[in-house]
């Protein structure tokens, strides 16, 4: 019985596309599409953080100098 209904369960979730389900699925893919979203803004953010402030570094050691001097 517990085999006849697990082979039940995605069939009947696909023809009927509950309301549930729907909502189960929609959810789902939003989280897994805001999770890689997360994912490849913190890998760009500091790729270019990293450019920015090996760019930016120097001329501030600069200015300090000058500053100081």
């Amino acid at each position: 019985v517990g085999i006849i209904s697990l082979f039940n369960l995605p069939s009947l979730s696909d023809v009927s596309s509950n309301y549930f389900g729907s909502q189960l699925s929609l959810q789902s893919t939003l989280a897994l599409g805001r999770v890689f979203n997360l994912l490849w803004l913190s890998f760009v953010s500091s790729i270019y953080l990293d450019s920015i402030v090996s760019s930016i570094y120097p001329d501030s050691q600069l200015c300090l100098q000058t500053t100081l001097a």
